[in-house]
């Protein structure tokens, strides 16, 4: 089980993502500027706001329990993961 607000969970995150639970995968950009791309893909997670509405990757993981605090850090991460998939994918 993934809490991020416990130990190690950025490697339990990667042992998720090993078991294929969570897919890090996006869509080519064809064509879209790569800022409009990450600006579609952030706002509707509510990152912009300092809250977290959904996940980027892992939205079928049980967060109920999550504190919004342990929400936004997790969307944070991801956050990172999806910057350095669309710069280095």
């Amino acid at each position: 089980m993934l809490e991020p607000g416990g130990k190690n969970w950025i490697s339990k995150y990667f042992e998720l993502v090993q078991k294929n639970t969570i897919e890090l995968s996006i869509p080519e950009l064809n064509g879209i500027n790569k800022n409009k791309f990450l600006h579609s893909y952030f706002f509707p997670t509510g990152i912009s706001f300092g809250y977290a509405a959904k996940f980027l990757f892992s939205n079928n993981i049980e967060s109920s329990r999550w504190t919004q605090e342990e929400r936004l850090k997790l969307l944070l991460f991801e956050a990172h993961i999806l910057i350095y998939l669309s710069a280095n994918g």
